[in-house]
């Protein structure tokens, strides 16, 4: 997996995201490690969407066609995979 995560969101977005979200001492790192975990124990399918979407940047229209996939299966794919990511992340412990 690239070393992307927070790395395309500007500095100060992610201090926000992690001290609205988390305790002061929570750093980047930890927050990125947290993200990868959380990532990896997912099944493939959303994982593969989740990184051609928020990691490498493609759109829905290209995913599904990488994919060979329709549309709405790829929009239906992400949003599940997106809502079992929101689940699995407050599960994992820094």
């Amino acid at each position: 997996m690239k070393k992307v995560l927070f790395s395309a969101l500007p500095q100060v977005v992610v201090e926000k995201a992690a001290s609205v979200l988390f305790d002061d001492e929570l750093s980047k790192s930890e927050l990125s490690e947290k993200i990868r975990q959380t990532i990896k124990s997912l099944p493939n399918d959303y994982r593969v969407v989740l990184r051609l979407k928020y990691i490498e940047g493609y759109k829905v229209r290209d995913i599904a066609q990488k994919l060979s996939l329709s549309f709405k299966s790829t929009e239906s794919i992400l949003f599940r995979a997106r809502a079992a990511f929101i689940k699995v992340f407050g599960v994992y412990e820094i």
